[in-house]
Protein backbone atom coordinates (compact mmCIF):
# COMPACT_ATOMS: atom_id res chain seq x y z
CA UNK A 1 0.00 0.00 0.00
CA UNK A 2 1.06 3.85 -0.73
CA UNK A 3 0.07 6.92 0.34
CA UNK A 4 0.86 9.56 -3.02
CA UNK A 5 4.70 8.22 -3.72
CA UNK A 6 5.37 6.93 -0.79
CA UNK A 7 5.02 3.73 1.05
CA UNK A 8 3.28 2.29 4.59
CA UNK A 9 6.95 0.47 4.93
CA UNK A 10 9.17 4.16 4.23
CA UNK A 11 6.74 6.16 6.64
CA UNK A 12 6.73 3.76 9.60
CA UNK A 13 10.77 3.83 8.89
CA UNK A 14 10.67 7.79 8.79
CA UNK A 15 8.50 7.58 11.89
CA UNK A 16 10.45 5.68 13.87
CA UNK A 17 13.61 7.53 12.47
CA UNK A 18 12.09 10.40 13.91
CA UNK A 19 11.43 9.21 17.19
CA UNK A 20 15.37 7.91 17.88
CA UNK A 21 16.19 10.81 16.94
CA UNK A 22 14.12 12.90 19.30
CA UNK A 23 15.77 9.94 21.99
CA UNK A 24 19.42 11.07 20.69
CA UNK A 25 18.08 15.14 21.89
CA UNK A 26 16.87 13.84 25.13
CA UNK A 27 20.01 12.20 25.72
CA UNK A 28 22.34 14.66 25.02
CA UNK A 29 20.42 17.08 27.02
CA UNK A 30 20.84 14.82 29.80
CA UNK A 31 24.57 14.54 29.29
CA UNK A 32 24.77 18.17 29.36
CA UNK A 33 22.75 18.54 32.53
CA UNK A 34 24.94 15.50 34.20
CA UNK A 35 27.78 17.17 33.57
CA UNK A 36 26.76 20.42 35.37
CA UNK A 37 25.63 18.23 38.37
CA UNK A 38 28.51 16.85 38.83
CA UNK A 39 30.59 19.85 38.68
CA UNK A 40 28.11 21.61 41.38
CA UNK A 41 28.26 18.25 43.20
CA UNK A 42 29.08 18.75 47.13
CA UNK A 43 29.23 15.70 48.40
CA UNK A 44 31.96 13.35 46.51
CA UNK A 45 29.70 10.21 46.73
CA UNK A 46 26.82 12.49 44.81
CA UNK A 47 29.15 13.36 42.27
CA UNK A 48 30.26 9.31 41.83
CA UNK A 49 26.55 8.28 41.33
CA UNK A 50 26.29 11.46 38.69
CA UNK A 51 29.41 10.07 36.73
CA UNK A 52 28.27 6.81 36.58
CA UNK A 53 24.74 7.62 35.46
CA UNK A 54 26.69 10.15 33.08
CA UNK A 55 28.64 6.68 31.54
CA UNK A 56 25.10 5.13 31.44
CA UNK A 57 23.49 8.14 29.36
CA UNK A 58 26.11 8.39 26.91
CA UNK A 59 26.12 5.02 26.20
CA UNK A 60 22.41 4.84 25.10
CA UNK A 61 22.92 7.92 23.09
CA UNK A 62 25.82 5.93 21.55
CA UNK A 63 23.41 3.03 21.20
CA UNK A 64 20.80 4.99 19.69
CA UNK A 65 23.15 6.72 17.28
CA UNK A 66 24.29 3.15 15.69
CA UNK A 67 20.46 2.28 15.26
CA UNK A 68 19.56 5.26 13.57
CA UNK A 69 22.64 5.09 11.08
CA UNK A 70 21.49 1.20 10.90
CA UNK A 71 18.14 2.27 9.92
CA UNK A 72 19.61 4.86 7.20
CA UNK A 73 18.64 8.39 9.21
CA UNK A 74 20.57 10.85 10.58
CA UNK A 75 20.66 12.81 13.74
CA UNK A 76 19.92 16.98 13.71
Amino acid sequence: MSIGTTTIPELARERINRYIDDLIALEASGVTGLKDMIEEATDPVDAALFREHLAETESQKARLEARLTALGGTSN
